[in-house]
């Protein structure tokens, strides 16, 4: 395992935490098409708004995907206030994680 590690092979290990103890109820994915010469400020902003999980540049229609953790339904309206600023967004709030250990659907 140090072997892994210590060559690159291993880049890291994570913690999941269950962000409901710290309030943050809600968790979405939001898509952003950046306007004109938006690109630069917006990467050097995205990491100090409160609430953003991971950011990644994609191709296609948006410029930008984010997956957001925040309190309710009004973070999340203040949070899409200040990024609207940077272009147009699409928001999708996570209703429930699917994986091999929560398969019901209720």
């Amino acid at each position: 395992m140090q072997w892994l590690t210590d060559t690159g092979v291993i880049k890291n290990f994570t913690i999941e935490v269950d962000k409901s103890r710290f309030g943050l109820e809600l968790e979405a994915f939001i898509l952003i098409k950046l306007f004109s010469s938006k690109l630069k400020p917006f990467i050097s902003a995205v990491n100090q708004f409160e609430g953003v999980q991971k950011s990644y540049r994609i191709t296609g229609n948006q410029n930008v995907l984010m997956k957001v953790a925040l309190r309710d339904h009004k973070h999340l309206r203040d949070f899409l206030d200040k990024i609207m600023d940077f272009g147009d967004t699409t928001t999708y709030a996570m209703l429930s994680e699917i994986n091999d250990q929560n398969q019901q659907l209720h």
